[in-house]
């Protein structure tokens, strides 16, 4: 299998984990701390990845401004 392949595997593989977990931790989800701090998680991960995808835009949109120096 090429290694493009393999992304692509890799990325089904993540489309479906999160599919779950935005399934279980929507409406109606379980208050346990588990549950709770499984949410709090991925909102981290997801406001990072925002903040990543900004970064990569704004240093395509205007190579001269940095964020990451």
């Amino acid at each position: 299998m090429s290694k493009d392949c393999l992304r692509v595997v890799d990325y089904l593989k993540n489309i479906l984990d999160f599919r779950f977990q935005s399934k279980t931790l929507g409406p109606g989800f379980r208050r346990d701390p588990v549950s709770l701090l499984k949410r709090l998680e991925l909102a981290v991960i997801h406001n990072f990845e925002i903040i990543g995808e900004a970064n990569k835009n704004i240093a395509r949109a205007s190579p001269e401004f940095n964020l990451s120096k």
